[in-house]
C-alpha cells in the first residue's frame, strides 16, 4: 500500500482520480520503476570487504549463496552478517 499526497485546490477542482490522473500516473511510474537493491548487493559488498572473491566452484565453498541452499530465506543471518 502506498500513501501519496496529492495537492489540490478544493474550490476549483474536487479531490478525485479524474482530476489527478496526471499526478497519479507520475507517482505510480516512480514507484514501479524505482531501482531496488537485490541480495546480490549486500553479498557483493561482503565479499569485497572481506578481501575475497566470488567463486563458482560448488564443491568446496566457504559460504554458499543460493536458492538451493535456502540463503534468501535466512532473514536473521542476512541482516546480522551482511547488512550490519
Amino acid at each position: 500500500m502506498v500513501d501519496i499526497a496529492l495537492i489540490t485546490n478544493l474550490r476549483k477542482r474536487p479531490n478525485n482520480v479524474e482530476t489527478h490522473h496526471n499526478q497519479l500516473e507520475l507517482h505510480m511510474k516512480a514507484i514501479i520503476e524505482a531501482k531496488r537493491p537485490t541480495l546480490y548487493d549486500p553479498f557483493s559488498l561482503h565479499v569485497q570487504a572481506s578481501a575475497t572473491e566470488f567463486s563458482h566452484d560448488l564443491n568446496n565453498p566457504d559460504t554458499e549463496f543460493s536458492v538451493d541452499a535456502g540463503t534468501p530465506f535466512e532473514y536473521e543471518k542476512i541482516i546480522g552478517e551482511y547488512l550490519i
